[in-house]
């Protein structure tokens, strides 16, 4: 596991390297780069929360927590998506020191609150060497929470002007995508349930 967290966090270290040359590319103004490498920073994390998000609807909680390997790999792939969020919070950090704007105010609970549910859940999970229901549905829960703030945070960009605005068809899909994996993990949840109700019975 631990070798594994190291791969993952020096890839993500590459990519997000990768990230900040693009806006490099974009842009000279160096505030506007770090706002350019959070924005693309924050779309990695939520095309790894959208692959998560995607593997949950499909297997099902109930039979991912069944095996070893299933349980180590939902671990690792939140413990990747915290390690990227980092960086993006490092990218957020930059931004808002060259601009001298204030980086934590009340339009910023959501986001903190998806940093500390995607740092500590994996520590959480990892000690764990079974799930019971609580644990599952608790996964669930946290993950829905940082779906949540990924639906407000488009929802909101999609009626704001900023600077180097991206097309509003991405928050229109960012959405779109959102609402269909909670439909998917929604009709998900309600079958494992069923299920588990014929077996009591």
């Amino acid at each position: 596991m631990i070798k594994k967290l190291v791969i993952t966090t020096a890839s993500l270290f590459v990519i997000e390297i990768i990230v900040y040359l693009y806006a490099a590319q974009i842009t000279d103004i160096l505030d506007m780069r770090f706002q350019l490498s959070a924005r693309y920073s924050a779309r990695i994390s939520f095309l790894m929360f959208t692959g998560l998000a995607l593997w949950i609807g499909i297997e099902g909680m109930k039979e991912i927590s069944r095996y070893q390997n299933s349980r180590k790999l939902l671990s690792l792939w939140v413990a990747a998506i915290g390690i990227n969020h980092l960086i993006h919070f490092y990218f957020l950090v930059m931004n808002h020191h060259l601009k001298d704007i204030a980086l934590v105010v009340p339009n910023s609970a959501g986001g903190i609150i998806v940093y500390l549910i995607l740092l500590v859940m994996p520590v959480v999970l990892h000690n764990l060497s079974e799930w019971s229901f609580l644990t599952k549905n608790g996964v669930l829960l946290a993950l829905a929470i940082v779906g949540a703030v990924f639906m407000l945070a488009n929802l909101k960009r999609l009626f704001q002007k900023t600077e180097l605005a991206s097309s509003p068809y991405y928050y229109i899909g960012a959405l779109i995508i959102i609402a269909g994996l909670l439909i998917l993990n929604i009709y998900r949840l309600i079958e494992d349930n069923k299920k588990r109700s014929i077996v009591r019975k």
